[in-house]
């Protein structure tokens, strides 16, 4: 079989299945997906400006949420709101 990506023959431990579309090379699906712009199978390119503006928001929250619990060493459930 062949590669989704570069056409050449799969075969060995550098092949991989990509769910839901064929056969792939190691190195073809992460080229790929650096192209895209995905992370963990989620296709950042993809996501329409409203929704890639939540999710910096989140991860920013996120971030923020992390640093007060290794700074502070408590495990509170705070979330710092807008």
């Amino acid at each position: 079989m062949k590669c989704l990506f570069c056409q050449l023959p799969v075969y060995g431990g550098n092949g991989m299945t990509v769910p839901g579309r064929g056969l792939s090379h190691r190195k073809c699906f992460e080229a790929d997906a650096l192209m895209r712009h995905s992370f963990k199978g989620l296709d950042l390119s993809s996501l329409e400006d409203n929704d890639l503006k939540e999710l910096d928001e989140l991860v920013a929250m996120e971030k923020r949420s992390r640093e007060r619990t290794e700074h502070c060493g408590d495990s509170e459930d705070e979330i710092e709101l807008f």
